[in-house]
């Protein structure tokens, strides 16, 4: 019996000793590492599957996303969310629509989820579109004010076509801090496989 239990004890101060980054906060973890998180976990989406730093947390708050079967996920102390919703082709050509010229499906996936957004800020500044190295996909960012109070938001924005469907990720926070994490957005949208 003595030795059950010292092997009960002498586990889980192996199991203590060996925590990873999860335990740590996410501020902790941003501070000691450059601003940049260091650990991440595999997470897939429909057909997707993409790399995300482990202190994202699943929530169910949809107040920041167009689809209902969107994932979501925050770092609730750091005001961060994070988002990805898929849109098939047929919804693709339905936002071709909208616009007057020619334009691509990617392109008007990515417009048309700007311009939403945009409608839900005040004071909106977008910033100029590129295209994503290494996939057929488009970042931006937009910033603006949307709880009318003088809080300015960031959000990044990228949209990637993957075997005819149109991903749109994105990451929102607080403008002071989304500089930082700029690179970590474009790892976890890079590593869409």
């Amino acid at each position: 019996m003595k030795i059950v239990s010292l092997s009960i004890i002498l586990f889980c101060l192996l199991i203590q000793a060996c925590t990873s980054e999860q335990g740590k906060s996410a501020q902790k973890v941003l501070a000691e590492n450059q601003m940049d998180f260091t650990e991440f976990i595999n997470e897939s989406y429909f057909d997707i599957k993409f790399q995300i730093p482990v202190h994202f947390k699943t929530i169910y708050d949809q107040s920041f996303v167009i689809k209902k079967n969107a994932l979501l996920k925050n770092i609730e102390e750091l005001y961060l969310n994070f988002s990805v919703e898929c849109f098939n082709k047929s919804e693709a050509e339905n936002f071709k629509r909208a616009f007057n010229s020619e334009i691509d499906l990617l392109n008007a996936v990515h417009d048309n989820y700007l311009q939403i957004r945009k409608k839900s800020l005040t004071n909106s500044w977008p910033s100029i579109k590129k295209e994503l190295k290494g996939m057929n996909g488009l970042f931006q960012s937009i910033e603006g004010d949307n709880h009318n109070n003088g809080n300015f938001s960031s959000y990044f924005m990228a949209t990637v076509e993957v075997k005819n469907r149109f991903y749109v990720f994105q990451m929102i926070g607080n403008r002071e801090n989304m500089g930082y994490l700029y690179d970590d957005f474009m790892k976890i949208v890079s590593s869409v496989k």
